[in-house]
């Protein structure tokens, strides 16, 4: 579901007005499903570790699976893109992250009801980042 929304968002920023059912499209899953069950199980190790490893484990895989969704790479090919482009934009997306998960936890303290609209502009912003950094296209 959430490579589903990936995708969603990945319309919006192409100028695309999608369906609900394009949440439901998703090319390649078993690679989404890969890529995640990889990048969790080396989240759980660091946090297992020291926490600090699953942080950054986290941070750099962050737009894996936007990788997945939007260009069909595969797992390890996903992982390696998106710690590239993290180490090239290291500040803006610790910036991206923070905020979208700041508008996350705002969200949750509206009795959960506003994370109806939070999640969805935290993954947008997360989207557009991905975009601007990559040099990818994005609607106006």
């Amino acid at each position: 579901l959430s490579a589903g929304l990936v995708r969603i968002t990945l319309l919006i920023a192409d100028g695309e007005s999608p369906k609900v059912r394009e949440a439901f499209r998703v090319p390649h899953a078993w690679r989404v499903m890969a890529t995640t069950t990889m990048i969790s199980v080396s989240s759980l190790i660091g946090i297992i570790l020291c926490y600090l490893p699953g942080l950054v484990v986290g941070t750099f895989c962050g737009f894996a699976i936007v990788y997945v969704v939007d260009q069909q790479q595969r797992p390890v090919q996903a992982i390696r893109s998106s710690i590239s482009l993290v180490k090239a934009n290291f500040a803006h997306t610790l910036l991206v992250m923070v905020l979208s998960g700041a508008v996350a936890v705002a969200g949750a303290f509206v009795c959960l009801v506003g994370l109806l609209v939070s999640v969805p502009v935290a993954l947008l912003v997360h989207t557009y980042a991905y975009r601007f950094f990559s040099g990818g296209t994005i609607a106006p």
